[in-house]
């Protein structure tokens, strides 16, 4: 349940972005670290969460509200 914080953490950080380069590079970041399945610290979030986060992360409309639904 630790990767459960450390991702609340990297959102809560996430959030408060207001560069728009810098929000997408860190959606990419956070993404790849929790919910990617290739990630080691994978969270346990539904397939329809993870396809909608992996959308808007590959298409650069990362935004606060995209990690909403997993956390």
């Amino acid at each position: 349940a630790g990767e459960n914080v450390d991702f609340w953490h990297r959102v809560v950080a996430f959030q408060s972005l207001k560069d728009q380069d810098a929000i997408q590079e860190e959606a990419k970041k956070i993404y790849g670290t929790f919910l990617s399945p290739a990630s080691a610290s994978e969270l346990n979030v539904s397939s329809k969460i993870r396809k909608s986060v992996k959308y808007e992360v590959e298409n650069s409309l990362a935004n606060a509200a995209t990690f909403d639904d997993a956390h």
